[in-house]
């Protein structure tokens, strides 16, 4: 390994070689902070949906997804799994037809990018939380039927909504 390799090692350690800019820190922990995984995921919504507006007429619906997994164990029975909370954020054209359509309790599979944030309780305890944004949104057909009835298209949506 060259000196220059083994410097710039040392300085993404955190040694305390600093031989790096200042800025380049910055920038590697924005690059993280940005870092997602794309993820599927088939859950129960944990409340109703929550629709608001932003100011510029953007409507955002907030969902709570709990997710119930099972995997074999040693002996191959089927035990569930932790329960998962996702905080699902839903925008565009597709947020009114989820609160309109979605309600507690029912199956929902969602695509989209995930992360992990964290946050400080009432409490000042450190918390993580999933969240994922929603690029994709339907209900799941494998414990219920439903019937698709179509919306009005919008003449003055952007690109970004249709994605």
């Amino acid at each position: 390994m060259t000196a220059s390799l083994q410097a710039r090692d040392g300085a993404e350690r955190g040694d305390g070689d600093d031989r790096r800019p200042p800025y380049r820190a910055a920038q590697r922990r924005e690059r993280q902070k940005s870092m997602s995984a794309y993820v599927t995921i088939e859950g129960n919504l944990t409340s109703d949906p929550e629709l608001r507006y932003l100011n510029d007429g953007t409507p955002v619906c907030r969902l709570g997804v709990a997710v119930n997994g099972r995997r074999k164990n040693a002996e191959g029975q089927y035990v569930d799994t932790e329960t998962e909370f996702y905080d699902v954020t839903v925008w565009g054209i597709t947020a009114p037809n989820a609160a309109e359509s979605l309600d507690k309790g029912v199956t929902v599979v969602v695509t989209g990018p995930s992360w992990t944030e964290s946050y400080t309780d009432r409490n000042g305890d450190r918390r993580t939380k999933r969240v994922l944004r929603a690029d994709r949104l339907g209900a799941s057909l494998r414990f219920a039927t439903l019937t698709i009835t179509r919306t009005a298209r919008r003449t003055d949506h952007t690109v970004e909504d249709d994605q």
